[in-house]
């Protein structure tokens, strides 16, 4: 079965993960929001609706849960025989012949997400190396030492563009992506200027990869406004 090999390779991919992050002295699961925010921010969390967000972006779990099923990449570390394998191959098949529709729901933590409901979802698709998924999101409120220049220009930014896929290394850099959109200061963006960079990201991104780049989200996005200027 097409979803037996897809499993089996989706174990390769989580057992060579587990090894690299091993050697590298980090932990070989996905992250837990519950370690790095306090219960009482977690239980602030606002509700923001429904977002379609890059899987690059997906880094961990709200909490522990299945966590050990997992790898720090999200493929499958459970042996193939087990029950919870035999969930994600019936998953797999229902997302080759029908598609993935349900959204995962998850957390936003200084533009990173940590799932409650969907890791399977989340698995499946970063294994066929999606670009996105459908959240329902809620997000977290910074402790007010975190509110660094950084965010809070990325923040002003994800308000009038809603572009999660944009990340710079300077604040300055979000303005200036502005003006290039022929926008002014705060102007919100229009739907279909939104979705026509949203296809310029993924494509940019997939070729500077593979040529070597900096794969980071803030690498990307700082090699993309240069490609812009000289556009």
């Amino acid at each position: 079965m097409i979803t037996e090999f897809d499993y089996e390779e989706a174990l390769k991919l989580a057992r060579k993960e587990y090894k690299r992050a091993t050697n590298a002295g980090e932990s070989p699961y996905p992250a837990r929001l519950d370690e790095i925010v306090s219960s009482g921010q977690l239980a602030a969390g606002r509700p923001v609706g429904l977002e379609s967000i890059p899987l690059a972006l997906v880094i961990g779990m709200r909490s522990e849960g299945r966590k050990n099923a997992f790898a720090r990449n999200f493929m499958p570390l459970l042996e193939t025989g087990s029950e919870f394998a035999v969930k994600w191959k019936a998953l797999c098949h229902a997302h080759l012949t029908e598609g993935i529709r349900d959204p995962i729901r998850a957390y936003e933590y200084k533009n990173r997400f940590y799932v409650e409901e969907g890791n399977k979802r989340v698995s499946i698709l970063k294994y066929f190396d999606a670009d996105s998924i459908d959240a329902e999101v809620i997000r977290i409120q910074p402790a007010k030492e975190d509110f660094t220049e950084d965010y809070r220009a990325f923040l002003r930014f994800h308000e009038c563009s809603g572009l999660r896929t944009v990340e710079f290394s300077d604040p300055a850099s979000y303005d200036l992506l502005q003006r290039l959109a022929g926008l002014a200061p705060g102007e919100a963006w229009p739907e279909d200027l939104r979705r026509d960079f949203v296809s310029v990201y993924y494509w940019f991104h997939r070729e500077y990869s593979a040529m070597g780049g900096d794969g980071s989200l803030p690498g990307v996005c700082d090699a993309l406004l240069k490609f812009v200027q000289l556009c």
